[in-house]
């Protein structure tokens, strides 16, 4: 069949970062709203470089809640490692339903990460409307088995493992 262009609607949301950054990771969170631990839409804008030589990366996190239009915190969440161009995504079912994993990334141009850890959220109090949540990371205790890596993609299988593939690196 054919699509009239007259059925679609977009309308951009504008909101400026927290931080000027180069090559973040960022992930959406798709889980559906009413399961037993999310009731909330996010964005995660996860790490990047602060400038355009790709020399200091930053160790931070931005949330951006779609449904206030805002970010939960104005100074961002503390990485356990400086990330520019990490590999991101969310687990949506399975044992680490929700979590979001980040993994490889650079320390510069030419020095990339092994290393991953995990975004926990958890609900917080949901007889407010949104929801309070508690945002916390944990580093992952494995690397990536096949050296370090970054600029690649990681894909959420329907298991629940994520699968890392191509980039750059030395693995």
């Amino acid at each position: 069949g054919t699509c009239e262009k007259t059925q679609f609607y977009w309308e951009p949301l504008t909101q400026s970062l927290p931080v000027a950054r180069t090559l973040p990771g960022a992930v959406f969170s798709t889980v559906p709203r009413g399961t037993p631990s999310f009731d909330y839409r996010y964005v995660y804008m996860i790490g990047g470089f602060e400038d355009v030589a790709h020399t200091k990366p930053l160790a931070r996190m931005d949330v951006f809640n779609i449904d206030t239009g805002n970010y939960l915190s104005p100074d961002g969440y503390p990485m356990q490692v400086a990330r520019g161009a990490p590999m991101v995504a969310l687990v949506p079912h399975g044992p680490t339903e929700g979590q979001v994993l980040i993994a490889g990334g650079s320390k510069s141009e030419t020095q990339h990460l092994n290393t991953a850890e995990f975004v926990y959220v958890t609900v917080v109090d949901r007889s407010v409307k949104p929801p309070t949540t508690a945002i916390q990371l944990a580093a992952v205790e494995n690397e990536l088995p096949d050296g370090t890596r970054a600029l690649g993609s990681a894909v959420t299988l329907n298991t629940g493992h994520v699968l890392v593939v191509g980039g750059v690196g030395t693995g």
